[in-house]
């Protein structure tokens, strides 16, 4: 998680950057429900809305690994049709986004097995 917002481009960027990772994909619920739970840990403190490894191609919303979705979790009303890339909430619910707002973002990525220091911005 890194908590400095970023666009989603710029967050997808920052995951591939830092150890060749990519922005959350949530293929299971038990992904989905974890992600969840770190994302409400951390927005009591920062932020509610976090960019997640989900966008629209076409007219099909696929994660950033080319995988359908196939089970949603979109807000009453959502996807809008304003946006192409996807935003989890602390409640775990998805909107869609023009990606162009500065929000949390959320890495996955293989592990090198090193934590991060404490007072980072990312963990």
């Amino acid at each position: 998680m890194r908590l400095k917002g970023s666009t989603w481009n710029e967050g997808q960027e920052t995951c591939s950057d830092f150890n060749k990772g990519g922005l959350v994909v949530m293929e299971t619920e038990g992904e989905r429900s974890y992600i969840k739970s770190m994302i409400r840990l951390a927005s009591n403190k920062f932020e509610n809305k976090w960019y997640i490894g989900l966008k629209k191609e076409g007219r099909s919303w696929k994660w950033t690994n080319d995988i359908p979705v196939t089970s949603s979790h979109w807000s009453n009303g959502q996807p809008s049709g304003q946006g192409n890339f996807g935003v989890m909430t602390s409640d775990g619910m998805w909107f869609d986004e023009d990606g162009t707002n500065p929000y949390a973002i959320i890495c996955e990525y293989e592990s090198d097995g090193v934590c991060v220091q404490p007072g980072a911005d990312q963990f």
